[in-house]
């Protein structure tokens, strides 16, 4: 699908740059995704697109709810009736209590799971098939019913409890994630409409060939009370993205996002400035990659990615890359600009800023070509022939923009800061 509308995108570009600079970025934007997607609205409800039509989410950064733009890699939901209830196993008291509540999606399907008198007890479902060993991720919808800590588990039944945590709901604040059994990462609850809550987190040391299951423990580890659960996931990878809806037994995959330029910019004097929000690349397997200005050749193709050794940022030009010094956290704001003399064999410098922190800078001497070897920019992907094959990961954008600007590479701070606050939403407002 081709942008034809600024509106339909945060993304934006305009000529209030940078005194005597341009924005140099050519032609519409062409985003694609083969599937549809759930997505959260700006009033925190769940709301779904059709395939290829990009959506703006919101985020809360530094305390504002922004639009952004997340890119994902694909994935698939290997939990089954995914907001059936009456299709998992209850065991013992654990009992469903009704499945026509008010979910966060604006309808009547959410479901409020208890537990009897003697307590501890809860309700299960098998997934469908791992793939690979290692690290996996799963996520849920909830919202507070009348048990203080509900448990959410990832069970091996040869192993026992790959991740089992415990969900404190604190009134209208975010609810407290603690592990009681196993071992991987939390991470931080998003905040839905009504008081739903999208937990999310990941178990590591998961053998694929075993049989695994989802347990809910609507009171907790011993204690009784109730809780309002809608879509639950499971999936292969090391960080969990929005839950999918699966109505049968069956997985449901999600393709790829992906979004480039057939018009890049050629090379020359120019800084390339982006922020993103941290949603989980350094946490990938493999090394992935942030943004592409070229195609697959590396000799003549500029890169910055996360580097799966440390999760710090790396560019990369002609063979040659350097990483930054720091690496975020999970949903931390990042800034990078890229800055590029010209062509020919030139000093090429790159800063980075973590949330509100210091700015980190490398720099390389590197031949940069007279033409890039293929006329396209890249997010979340290399090219046509690797999207969702090599260096997809989930990219939530807020700001993208490439620039003509002579630096002398003296006032870095200066320099970032002019940057992020040029560049506009699409209302032409600051972000």
């Amino acid at each position: 699908m081709a942008i034809t509308s600024r509106d339909d995108l945060l993304f934006h570009w305009d000529q209030r740059v940078l005194p005597g600079a341009q924005a140099i970025i050519g032609g519409d934007p062409s985003y694609d995704c083969d599937t549809a997607r759930a997505f959260v609205g700006q009033d925190r409800k769940i709301r779904y697109a059709n395939p290829d039509r990009p959506v703006v989410e919101y985020e809360e950064i530094n305390g504002v709810t922004r639009p952004v733009m997340p890119l994902a890699l694909a994935r698939t939901n290997l939990m089954g009736f995914s907001r059936d209830y009456s299709q998992w196993t209850f065991n013992a008291t654990a009992f469903l209590s009704s499945s026509n509540n008010p979910d966060p999606a604006g309808g009547a399907e959410a479901s409020l799971l208890g537990t009897g008198a003697t307590g501890g007890s809860g309700l299960q479902r098998n997934t469908n098939s791992l793939t690979g060993d290692g690290v996996k991720s799963v996520g849920i919808l909830l919202k507070a019913g009348s048990a203080a800590a509900p448990r959410i588990a990832l069970y091996d039944i040869t192993f026992g409890f790959r991740h089992q945590i415990s969900v404190t709901w604190n009134g209208t604040e975010a609810p407290t994630l603690t592990t009681t059994s196993g071992a991987g990462t939390k991470f931080p609850p998003v905040p839905l409409v009504d008081g739903w809550w999208w937990t999310s987190f990941t178990a590591t040391g998961v053998v694929a060939a075993n049989t695994h299951r989802l347990y809910i423990y609507p009171g907790g580890g011993s204690g009784t009370g109730s809780v309002y659960a809608f879509d639950a996931q499971v999936e292969d990878g090391a960080f969990p993205t929005f839950p999918i809806h699966t109505p049968t037994s069956a997985a449901v995959a999600r393709a790829v996002e992906t979004l480039s330029f057939a018009n890049p910019p050629s090379p020359q004097a120019m800084v390339i400035f982006f922020e993103f929000i941290e949603g989980g690349t350094i946490l990938n397997s493999g090394n992935s990659n942030l943004f592409t200005l070229g195609d697959t050749s590396s000799g003549d193709r500029y890169q910055i990615y996360s580097d799966e050794s440390n999760g710090r940022y790396r560019t990369w030009l002609g063979s040659i890359g350097t990483a930054f010094t720091s690496a975020p956290n999970i949903r931390e704001r990042v800034q990078i600009a890229a800055v590029f003399p010209g062509t020919g064999s030139q000093t090429i410098r790159a800063l980075q800023r973590i949330e509100d922190g210091a700015i980190e800078a490398t720099s390389n001497v590197r031949t940069v070509p007279t033409v890039w070897n293929a006329q396209e920019l890249w997010l979340n992907s290399i090219s046509t022939a690797s999207v969702g094959a090599v260096g997809a990961h989930r990219l939530t954008m807020v700001k993208l923009s490439a620039i003509t600007a002579a630096t002398d590479g003296t006032e870095d701070e200066a320099l970032m800061d002019e940057l992020a606050a040029v560049i506009t939403d699409k209302h032409g407002n600051p972000l």
